[in-house]
């Protein structure tokens, strides 16, 4: 399982990121953004894939995951979205221990 491979209090952080940018982002509802987070974190953690592939999610921002959860790969953080998104990192303990600024510039 994912846990074995990733600390499970982290795992859950993220996935929390996740739910938080489809509500902050795309407007979805709690009930929704938590029924879709939920769904996927499920998928993942009984694939019959090896842990290192479903592993390779959490390498992955948790922006591009609720953008892809909801239907809209192509959506690029705008700069004045940027401070919210570090925002929710940084409530979930995930936010990068180098330069924010560097990091965000690529989403």
């Amino acid at each position: 399982m994912i846990e074995e491979a990733m600390d499970a209090n982290l795992a859950a952080e993220f996935w929390s990121a996740v739910e938080d940018c489809l509500m902050r982002f795309h407007n979805c509802e709690a009930s929704t953004a938590r029924e879709k987070t939920h769904t996927l974190w499920e998928r993942l953690r009984y694939t019959p894939q090896p842990d290192a592939f479903r592993d390779m999610i959490y390498h992955e921002e948790p922006w591009y995951i609720a953008c892809n959860l909801a239907g809209r790969e192509d959506v690029k953080l705008r700069p004045e979205e940027s401070a919210l998104y570090r925002t929710i990192l940084t409530r979930h303990r995930l936010a990068p221990k180098e330069d924010s600024e560097s990091m965000m510039a690529g989403i």
